[in-house]
């Protein structure tokens, strides 16, 4: 009887170091899998905290200037502020992205750059790995391609545009689930959607587009008889899709402007000249890492699409966007968040066998969600006082100069360089600037004027408000500067590493006999 059930106790023991062994598996994968989430969630906001690269952007200092003037006047702008050009209309597309950023600058100062930008890094992340399906049993793909979308986008700039990524993942995630589930209700949540985005960007045109694809995809579908369609969704009710799409097309009329964002769209308000200087406007040069890992990101989505059932929908759309990003850079964020929600679904369903029986989704997520919180905590508490970031940001920015022109009261009309044109409207706004990043307000003639000038292919004595100019704020590398030094009757009154400037001497009156 002994002998028997020390035998039963000797077979019952490797069961039970098998199940031990499997229970430290589970808890070293979970613990393994809420550490790739933190360090996911937290790399952007890190590695803004630490760099600061948001304040070395050019343009987000118009839209704080812009902000700021709002909250102090409680209007919204109708006509040209903070330029010598206060005759030229001017509407603000992005007025609720420039008022909040106003509201966050009132209560952190300088520090509310930053910080914003932190904020939409983990929003990216988070969004990102949402859309992908990360909790419904495709962790480890979703974290892959949410720390791709991370890297490509590292240098997204602080702008509008940064909800208008957001708001496109939002879109997305409700297109793609409708058309996987059938549920055509979530559509109704495009309206509202449309609503905040037109209000805060005017690339609110962008997800138009891509809803605009989701109806024609709708149509062609309906087009196709069930019996032998090579597609693999169902044609959705297309009465339903068309009010939708309506619906939200109005919703962007839903602003203090109206129909007036639809107007900054038309024409061309760079004209040739801009178009060969300004970088954004370019395609890609595939000089960055990040231009191929586009390029791979397209491909790859491209061999998703081909490993699976035609979905029309994600067919234009990939191709769609493919079409925009190659051509401008600025459109980067558009071609890679539809490539990694393609690929998300192109290499096979969520494997259920990967959440093993002692993982818990809900404990990991508040897990993930807390150690997320306190490391996005402890990173904003490392960005430096606003004093500090303006010394950071001298080697961009004409600060010193600028504190030159102030302190010694140089007499006005500014001429300044259009790259410090939104830098100056705010940290210089007793002296209007004669041009900045607000191209579509300037329009073709007047920025062509500025960039032929720059580029040395017309004389600025030509130009009226350069001659009315007494001081000019001027790059030290620049080819106007090396212009202006063989031109009569300027003087340099101030002069470092950055920037150099220049004064107008007026001629003396001879004395009277």
């Amino acid at each position: 009887m002994t002998e028997s059930m020390d035998s039963q106790t000797i077979a019952n023991q490797p069961s039970a170091a098998s199940g031990t062994i499997q229970i430290q598996g589970a808890r070293a994968l979970l613990c393994l899998r809420i550490l790739a989430a933190v360090c996911v969630f937290s790399f952007g906001p890190w590695h803004e905290a630490i760099r600061t690269t948001s304040l070395m952007n050019s343009d987000v200092w118009m839209h704080l200037r812009t902000g700021e003037w709002m909250l102090q006047n409680h209007a919204l702008p109708r006509a040209a502020l903070f330029t010598r050009h206060s005759e030229l209309p001017w509407i603000v597309p992005s007025w609720g992205f420039d008022l909040f950023l106003g509201v966050l600058a009132k209560g952190f100062g300088l520090r509310a750059i930053p910080l914003l930008f932190m904020a939409f890094k983990a929003a990216l992340a988070v969004l990102t790995f949402l859309l992908l399906r990360g909790w419904r049993g495709q962790f480890w793909k979703a974290i892959v391609l949410t720390a791709l979308v991370q890297y490509i986008l590292l240098a997204f700039p602080p702008l509008p545009a940064m909800f208008s990524a957001l708001f496109l993942i939002v879109e997305l995630f409700l297109l793609m689930e409708c058309r996987r589930s059938g549920n055509v209700r979530l559509l109704w949540w495009l309206p509202l959607l449309f609503v905040c985005w037109a209000n805060v960007d005017v690339q609110f045109v962008d997800g138009l587009l891509v809803l605009g694809l989701f109806l024609l995809a709708s149509l062609i579908e309906a087009g196709i008889p069930k019996q032998g369609s090579t597609f693999a969704n169902a044609a959705l009710p297309l009465r339903s899709v068309f009010l939708v799409s309506g619906l939200s097309a109005g919703a962007t009329l839903v602003t203090p402007y109206f129909y007036g964002p639809y107007l900054t769209l038309l024409g061309d308000p760079v004209g040739k000249i801009g178009r060969q200087v300004l970088d954004s406007l370019h395609s890609m040069n595939f000089r960055e890492p990040q231009h191929y890992a586009v390029l791979l990101l397209t491909m790859a989505a491209f061999f998703a699409l081909g490993r699976r059932p035609w979905d029309c929908f994600q067919i234009l759309l990939i191709a769609v966007c493919a079409a925009f990003a190659f051509r401008w850079q600025q459109n980067l964020w558009f071609i890679t968040l539809p490539g990694v929600a393609i690929i998300s679904g192109g290499f096979g369903a969520a494997s259920q066998s990967s959440m093993r029986k002692g993982d818990t989704p809900r404990f990991e997520l508040i897990s993930t969600g807390a150690l997320a919180a306190v490391l996005f905590v402890l990173a904003a508490a490392r960005v430096p006082a606003p004093g500090m970031l303006l010394s950071g940001i001298s080697g961009e920015f004409p600060v010193q100069a600028a504190n030159y022109i102030r302190e010694h009261h140089l007499a006005r009309p500014l001429y300044n360089a259009q790259a410090w044109g939104g830098f100056l409207a705010w940290y210089l706004p007793e002296y209007p600037v004669s041009i900045d990043g607000r191209i579509e307000m300037y329009g073709q003639d007047l920025n062509e004027r500025f960039f032929e000038i720059s580029t040395g292919t017309r004389s600025p004595e030509e130009d009226a408000m350069f001659r009315e100019s007494r001081i000019f704020l001027l790059k030290r590398d620049s080819r106007l500067y090396d212009t202006l030094t063989h031109l009569p009757g300027l003087q340099i009154a101030y002069e470092d590493n950055l920037a150099v400037v220049m004064e107008r001497q007026l001629a003396i009156p001879a004395p009277a006999h």
